[in-house]
């Protein structure tokens, strides 16, 4: 079943699903800064625009479409987005 999520006032929504008990979620975020925290492990992957990720063990970066990053389960990690970003996100 598709569900659908909102957070930051509206500024970041996306749709989920799982594939073969697999949980993910394709998002749009819009410009700003965004810290989330993670339940599970999580790899998230740039699909149109670019975000500077701080994460949780010091790398501070910019990631690009095609590229991706990985959060371990019960951490935090802060984004950066100067214009519209659209991101995969496998959960494990």
């Amino acid at each position: 079943m598709i569900k659908a999520n909102e957070y930051f006032e509206g500024k970041v929504k996306s749709i989920g699903n799982d594939i073969e008990g697999k949980d993910f979620t394709v998002g749009i975020i819009e410009a700003g800064e965004f810290t989330f925290g993670t339940s599970t492990d999580e790899l998230m992957e740039i699909i149109i625009g670019e975000m500077e990720a701080s994460l949780p063990d010091g790398t501070k970066k910019i990631y690009k479409k095609g590229e991706s990053f990985s959060i371990p389960a019960n951490k935090e990690f802060t984004v950066v987005v100067k214009k519209p970003v659209s991101y995969l996100c496998l959960y494990s």
